[in-house]
């Protein structure tokens, strides 16, 4: 670990000097940190342990540590829903900070982009792996459980809030997942151009920009799944599948 920890002194916290402090570094913030790995999990893991290991172990390392945090996620998506399914928690509340997942569905996140990266850059046996991941279950409420393999396919669609259903946290509606982030990036963009179109109109063109490349990517991802379909049965009233 190479911070800069704060000392606390005179009534106040400050850093502590760099010259009493000769391990810190900048390093991670680098865009040089992983060059030559595969992406910055490969970087960190590198400098822990330089040891060169099988490619097949090292995905199999990778799958248990995530489901590891998959499984400390369970219950914390459980108690969220049990107490926000209602309301009551909206981003940025006490409760949402309580119940909400951003930051760990962030390491899920980057875990399984690392395992991605291996299978591909290394070529790994997909249907092999594919039947060690379905191997482990999941059980995401009382009455029902889904495999690693199905978080895998699903990964970046996890939500982070607890308002949202049980399946929807864990991916399992995507079609969800993007409409509800389509209506919040349109949101966004209305609090943008009331809150800083005038006094800062850079800000607000940055900030709607990136709000207007969110939408593009989730309209591709709608028009790339069945949503469509899915949207206008809802609409008809017809039962849709779990996965939907």
């Amino acid at each position: 670990m190479k911070f800069r920890w704060p000392v606390p002194g005179n009534g106040r916290w400050t850093y502590l000097p760099k010259k009493q402090h000769p391990f810190y570094s900048e390093e991670q913030y680098s865009s040089s940190f992983y060059e030559g790995h595969a992406d910055y999990v490969e970087a960190v893991a590198k400098r822990i342990d330089p040891t060169e290991y099988d490619p097949w172990e090292k995905a199999l390392k990778v799958i248990e540590t995530t489901a590891r945090f998959v499984r400390l996620r369970v219950p914390i998506v459980l108690a969220g829903y049990q107490r926000c399914h209602k309301g009551g928690c909206p981003e940025g509340s006490e409760l949402w900070e309580i119940y909400g997942t951003p930051g760990r569905d962030g390491m899920i996140i980057l875990l399984m982009d690392h395992l991605s990266q291996l299978i591909a850059n290394h070529q790994l046996d997909v249907e092999a792996l594919s039947q060690q991941m379905g191997d482990i279950p999941i059980p995401i409420s009382r009455d029902r459980s889904i495999t690693f393999y199905d978080l895998f396919r699903n990964y970046l669609w996890l939500s982070p809030h607890p308002e949202d259903p049980v399946e929807t946290r864990w991916g399992l509606r995507k079609c969800d997942l993007i409409d509800s982030q389509i209506r919040s990036a349109y949101k966004s963009i209305a609090f943008i151009e009331k809150t800083y179109r005038k006094q800062d109109p850079r800000y607000a063109d940055f900030s709607v920009r990136q709000q207007q490349e969110l939408l593009r990517r989730l309209y591709g991802e709608w028009e790339t799944t069945p949503c469509w379909e899915t949207h206008e049965r809802r609409k008809l009233g017809v039962p849709l599948d779990a996965d939907e």
